[in-house]
């Protein structure tokens, strides 16, 4: 039962007389200390877990993305978006940190033979996060030292946390990706990031060549 639900079962016995209001209000002291208990026993694990199901699957599922794991996709006619979410190999359950590679692929070249999915694996320009953030948000209080990802502990505030990184999806990462709607956009965009930008236009190239060939026969 939802706690909407019982708190509409408590108003109705409470219709019963100063009885009623008694039991109501116990119960209604029970249900916040243990929801209050729950939250406390959070550990980081939890926390990124409930970031993850109530931010950032919802949003980037709004922006057109498909997700498998922790990765998500968009696959933009001739090429695919590609954003994955990547653990350190020293977390623990009360102590972890996470960033994200971001980056394009060109769906011709996709590992998935119905070029319908795309990986970590099929990212040309693997850059982190840092680099889709503006100066003033590459580093702060959860993202302690810039380029080395996000931290959550046990005593991380959940809701403080969702909101920091929302700033950084919302207001960064998401349209600049979202300027993103030609392979030419892609190769003008990635060109400040030298070897990446060098790496996407010689696929590109490839790609180009393939098609004249192609053509010719």
């Amino acid at each position: 039962m939802g706690q909407t639900r019982l708190s509409e079962r408590f108003v109705h016995l409470s219709n019963f007389g100063l009885s009623g209001q008694l039991i109501a209000l116990e119960a209604l002291r029970f249900l916040a200390q243990t929801v209050s208990c729950k939250l406390k026993k959070m550990t980081a694990k939890d926390k990124q877990i409930e970031f993850i199901k109530s931010y950032l699957k919802p949003k980037l599922k709004d922006e057109g993305f498909r997700t498998a794991g922790q990765t998500w996709w968009k696959i933009v006619d001739d090429f695919a978006i590609v954003i994955n979410l990547q653990n350190s190999q020293w977390n623990s359950q009360e102590s972890l940190s996470f960033c994200f590679n971001i980056g394009v692929g060109l769906t011709e070249y996709l590992k998935d033979p119905s070029r319908k999915k795309a990986t970590y694996f099929d990212i040309v320009t693997k850059l982190r996060e840092d680099a889709y953030l503006s100066d003033d948000r590459k580093k702060n209080k959860y993202r302690p030292e810039s380029g080395l990802g996000y931290t959550v502990t046990s005593q991380t505030n959940l809701a403080d946390f969702i909101s920091e990184l929302s700033i950084d999806f919302e207001s960064d990462i998401l349209p600049k990706l979202g300027s993103l709607k030609t392979l030419q956009d892609c190769l003008d965009f990635y060109r400040q990031f030298d070897f990446w930008g060098e790496q996407l236009q010689n696929q590109v190239d490839r790609l180009k060549l393939k098609s004249d060939i192609n053509h010719k026969h």
